[in-house]
Protein backbone atom coordinates (compact mmCIF):
# COMPACT_ATOMS: atom_id res chain seq x y z
CA UNK A 1 0.00 0.00 0.00
CA UNK A 2 1.59 3.24 -1.33
CA UNK A 3 1.70 6.12 0.45
CA UNK A 4 1.64 9.98 -0.79
CA UNK A 5 3.53 12.93 0.69
CA UNK A 6 0.96 13.40 2.95
CA UNK A 7 1.05 9.65 4.42
CA UNK A 8 -2.57 8.58 3.32
CA UNK A 9 -3.46 5.99 0.47
CA UNK A 10 -4.77 6.24 -2.92
CA UNK A 11 -8.33 5.99 -1.44
CA UNK A 12 -8.11 8.23 1.75
CA UNK A 13 -6.77 11.00 -0.17
CA UNK A 14 -9.59 11.07 -3.03
CA UNK A 15 -12.13 10.73 0.58
CA UNK A 16 -10.40 13.99 1.44
CA UNK A 17 -10.78 15.41 -1.45
CA UNK A 18 -14.32 14.69 -2.05
CA UNK A 19 -15.17 15.77 1.22
CA UNK A 20 -13.80 18.78 0.98
CA UNK A 21 -15.94 19.43 -2.66
CA UNK A 22 -18.46 19.01 -0.11
CA UNK A 23 -18.31 18.40 3.71
CA UNK A 24 -22.01 18.25 3.94
CA UNK A 25 -21.93 14.59 2.97
CA UNK A 26 -19.30 12.81 4.54
CA UNK A 27 -21.30 9.08 3.24
CA UNK A 28 -20.91 10.44 -0.28
CA UNK A 29 -17.38 11.44 0.16
CA UNK A 30 -16.72 7.93 1.29
CA UNK A 31 -18.50 6.51 -2.05
CA UNK A 32 -17.02 8.38 -4.21
CA UNK A 33 -13.45 7.65 -3.06
CA UNK A 34 -14.54 3.87 -3.90
CA UNK A 35 -15.06 2.61 -0.25
CA UNK A 36 -18.50 0.56 -0.33
CA UNK A 37 -21.32 -0.70 2.22
CA UNK A 38 -24.66 0.44 3.47
CA UNK A 39 -25.54 4.54 3.68
CA UNK A 40 -25.36 3.89 7.49
CA UNK A 41 -22.04 2.09 7.36
CA UNK A 42 -20.57 4.27 5.13
CA UNK A 43 -21.24 7.64 7.47
CA UNK A 44 -19.79 5.63 10.57
CA UNK A 45 -16.91 4.56 8.36
CA UNK A 46 -16.67 8.19 6.84
CA UNK A 47 -16.50 9.29 10.20
CA UNK A 48 -13.47 7.48 11.48
CA UNK A 49 -11.91 8.64 8.55
CA UNK A 50 -12.12 12.26 9.26
CA UNK A 51 -10.93 11.38 12.79
CA UNK A 52 -7.54 10.23 11.50
CA UNK A 53 -4.68 12.49 11.81
CA UNK A 54 -3.20 12.31 8.61
CA UNK A 55 -6.53 13.34 6.81
CA UNK A 56 -7.30 15.70 9.79
CA UNK A 57 -4.03 17.46 8.77
CA UNK A 58 -4.11 17.31 5.20
CA UNK A 59 -8.07 18.45 5.09
CA UNK A 60 -6.95 21.71 8.15
CA UNK A 61 -4.32 22.19 5.10
CA UNK A 62 -6.31 22.41 1.94
CA UNK A 63 -8.55 24.19 3.95
CA UNK A 64 -5.97 26.93 4.72
CA UNK A 65 -4.84 27.01 0.97
CA UNK A 66 -8.50 28.09 0.24
CA UNK A 67 -9.07 30.48 2.56
CA UNK A 68 -6.00 32.17 1.26
CA UNK A 69 -6.95 32.05 -1.79
CA UNK A 70 -10.37 33.50 -1.61
CA UNK A 71 -9.19 36.43 0.68
CA UNK A 72 -12.23 37.64 2.16
CA UNK A 73 -11.93 38.96 5.28
CA UNK A 74 -14.24 40.66 7.67
CA UNK A 75 -13.15 44.03 6.18
CA UNK A 76 -13.69 42.97 2.84
CA UNK A 77 -17.23 41.90 3.72
CA UNK A 78 -17.44 45.40 5.82
CA UNK A 79 -16.78 47.37 3.18
CA UNK A 80 -19.22 45.80 0.52
CA UNK A 81 -21.75 45.68 2.42
CA UNK A 82 -21.37 49.38 3.06
CA UNK A 83 -20.86 49.69 -0.62
CA UNK A 84 -24.18 47.57 -1.16
CA UNK A 85 -26.18 49.35 1.60
CA UNK A 86 -24.91 53.02 0.42
CA UNK A 87 -26.44 51.95 -3.51
CA UNK A 88 -29.31 50.73 -1.92
CA UNK A 89 -30.62 54.13 -0.08
CA UNK A 90 -29.72 55.91 -3.49
CA UNK A 91 -33.27 57.36 -4.58
CA UNK A 92 -34.45 56.03 -7.93
CA UNK A 93 -36.65 57.72 -10.02
CA UNK A 94 -39.41 55.76 -11.32
CA UNK A 95 -39.62 55.65 -15.15
CA UNK A 96 -42.63 54.80 -16.85
CA UNK A 97 -42.83 54.43 -20.64
CA UNK A 98 -44.71 56.91 -22.87
CA UNK A 99 -46.32 55.08 -25.76
CA UNK A 100 -46.98 58.43 -27.68
CA UNK A 101 -43.23 59.85 -27.65
CA UNK A 102 -42.06 56.00 -26.98
CA UNK A 103 -39.17 56.91 -24.39
CA UNK A 104 -38.76 56.76 -20.82
CA UNK A 105 -40.39 59.15 -18.32
CA UNK A 106 -39.88 60.24 -15.19
CA UNK A 107 -43.32 59.79 -12.60
CA UNK A 108 -41.80 62.43 -10.12
CA UNK A 109 -41.51 59.30 -7.71
CA UNK A 110 -38.47 57.23 -6.06
CA UNK A 111 -37.88 54.60 -5.12
CA UNK A 112 -34.88 52.57 -2.99
CA UNK A 113 -33.82 49.04 -2.97
CA UNK A 114 -35.51 48.21 1.24
CA UNK A 115 -34.35 44.76 0.93
CA UNK A 116 -30.44 45.54 0.22
CA UNK A 117 -30.35 48.10 2.43
CA UNK A 118 -32.09 46.08 5.07
CA UNK A 119 -29.73 42.70 4.38
CA UNK A 120 -26.32 45.27 4.31
CA UNK A 121 -27.30 46.83 8.08
CA UNK A 122 -27.97 43.67 9.24
CA UNK A 123 -24.53 42.28 7.41
CA UNK A 124 -22.96 45.32 10.03
CA UNK A 125 -25.25 44.90 12.53
CA UNK A 126 -24.18 41.35 13.23
CA UNK A 127 -20.40 41.94 12.10
CA UNK A 128 -19.89 44.65 14.92
CA UNK A 129 -22.31 42.63 17.36
CA UNK A 130 -24.95 45.29 17.33
CA UNK A 131 -27.29 43.00 17.60
CA UNK A 132 -26.44 40.35 21.12
CA UNK A 133 -28.83 39.77 22.90
CA UNK A 134 -28.25 40.79 26.38
CA UNK A 135 -29.87 38.17 29.20
CA UNK A 136 -30.13 39.05 32.80
CA UNK A 137 -30.14 35.90 35.10
CA UNK A 138 -32.10 35.19 37.65
CA UNK A 139 -31.17 33.14 40.54
CA UNK A 140 -32.86 30.03 40.98
CA UNK A 141 -33.77 30.13 45.05
CA UNK A 142 -35.98 28.10 47.36
CA UNK A 143 -39.01 29.81 48.89
CA UNK A 144 -38.06 29.07 51.92
CA UNK A 145 -34.45 30.19 51.98
CA UNK A 146 -32.75 32.76 54.08
CA UNK A 147 -30.89 33.87 51.16
CA UNK A 148 -34.62 34.80 49.28
CA UNK A 149 -35.24 36.88 52.83
CA UNK A 150 -32.02 38.75 52.03
CA UNK A 151 -32.67 39.67 48.70
CA UNK A 152 -35.83 40.94 49.30
CA UNK A 153 -34.86 43.07 52.26
CA UNK A 154 -31.84 44.57 50.20
CA UNK A 155 -34.69 44.93 46.91
CA UNK A 156 -36.73 47.07 49.46
CA UNK A 157 -33.98 48.68 50.95
CA UNK A 158 -32.25 50.14 47.43
CA UNK A 159 -36.08 51.22 45.92
CA UNK A 160 -37.02 53.15 49.54
CA UNK A 161 -32.85 54.78 48.77
CA UNK A 162 -34.36 55.48 44.88
CA UNK A 163 -37.65 57.44 46.87
CA UNK A 164 -35.84 59.12 49.24
CA UNK A 165 -33.69 61.08 46.78
CA UNK A 166 -36.93 62.70 45.17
Amino acid sequence: MALDEYGLTIKRRRFADYYLENPNNQAEAYKKAGYSGSNETCRVEASKLLNNPNIKAYIEMRQKEIADRTTVTVEFIVENAKKVLERSLQEVPVMRYNCYTKELEETGEYQFDSKGANGALKLLGDTIGAFKEKKILEPSIPKNSPLLDIMVQLKKDSSSEINDDE
